[in-house]
C-alpha cells in the first residue's frame, strides 16, 4: 500500500538525519523530507482529512527551521528558506454572488491562509464611477483597489477564521445584511483599516431587481 511505502520512506530519511545529525550533508536529506511533507500535506483544511496528513505542513516547517539553525551556511539548508517562506505566506480572498436581490441577506465565502482575523468591508460604488472605470465581474485593477481605500465604507464585519497554525487555507461562510439597489465592492483585509492593510482582496457585485428575475428563471 502507498501509506506503508511512504512510512518506510520517511522513516529511512529520518534515520539518516539522526545518524548524521552533525554532518552538514544531512541537510540534503532534510530537504527531501521537507519536500515530501509539503507536497503531501494539502494546502486546504478539510474536516474529513486524515489526522496524520493534517500536520504535514507543520512538520515540514519545523524540520526546515531546525535544519537552518544547525547548518545556516549549508547550501541545502539555504535552499529550505524559500520553502519556509512559501509555507508561512499569508493570503486571503472572498467570493460573493455577482447579482443580489435588494435588501436580501447575502452570503460571502472568505478564504484565509495564515491570518487569524479578517475584516469584510462593503463599499458603495457610484454609477458614474463604476461605468467610467469599466468594472467587470471579478477583481478590479490595483489602481482601483487603491482608490477604494479612500472611499467611504458602508459597513464592516469582523470575522475570526479557524486557524490552528497548520499553514493551510481555511474557509468560512459569512452572512451579511441586505443592501439597497446599487453597485458595491466587497473588500476583505487583515486589518480594520484598509489603508494600513497589506493583504487586501476585492470583488464587486450588484444589487438590483434583475436578481429576482434571474432566480425565477432557473
Amino acid at each position: 500500500p502507498k501509506e506503508e511505502k511512504d512510512s518506510l520512506y520517511t522513516s529511512a530519511l529520518r534515520n539518516l538525519i539522526a545518524e548524521h545529525k552533525d554532518n552538514p550533508y544531512s541537510a540534503r536529506v532534510t530537504f527531501d523530507l521537507v519536500n515530501y511533507y509539503k507536497k503531501n500535506g494539502g494546502d486546504r483544511w478539510n474536516a474529513n482529512q486524515d489526522d496524520a496528513t493534517s500536520s504535514f505542513l507543520r512538520t515540514a516547517h519545523t524540520l526546515a527551521n531546525e535544519c537552518l539553525k544547525r547548518f545556516p551556511k549549508a547550501i541545502w539548508a539555504k535552499n529550505l528558506r524559500p520553502i519556509i517562506q512559501d509555507i508561512e505566506s499569508k493570503d486571503l480572498s472572498a467570493t460573493v454572488e455577482t447579482l443580489i436581490s435588494p435588501e436580501t441577506p447575502m452570503r460571502a465565502e472568505i478564504n484565509v491562509r495564515n491570518i487569524d482575523e479578517t475584516y469584510i468591508h462593503v463599499i458603495p460604488i457610484p454609477d458614474a464611477y463604476f461605468h467610467a472605470t469599466m468594472w467587470r465581474m471579478g477583481d478590479p485593477e490595483m489602481d482601483t483597489v487603491e482608490d477604494l481605500k479612500s472611499r467611504d465604507i458602508l459597513r464592516t464585519v469582523k470575522k475570526q477564521v479557524r486557524n490552528t497554525e497548520d499553514f493551510r487555507w481555511h474557509d468560512k461562510e459569512v452572512l451579511l445584511e441586505g443592501l439597497p439597489i446599487g453597485h458595491y465592492a466587497l473588500v476583505i483585509s487583515e486589518k480594520s483599516s484598509l489603508k494600513s492593510s497589506k493583504y487586501v482582496h476585492v470583488t464587486n457585485f450588484h444589487v438590483n431587481t434583475m436578481a429576482l428575475i434571474h432566480r425565477s428563471a432557473k
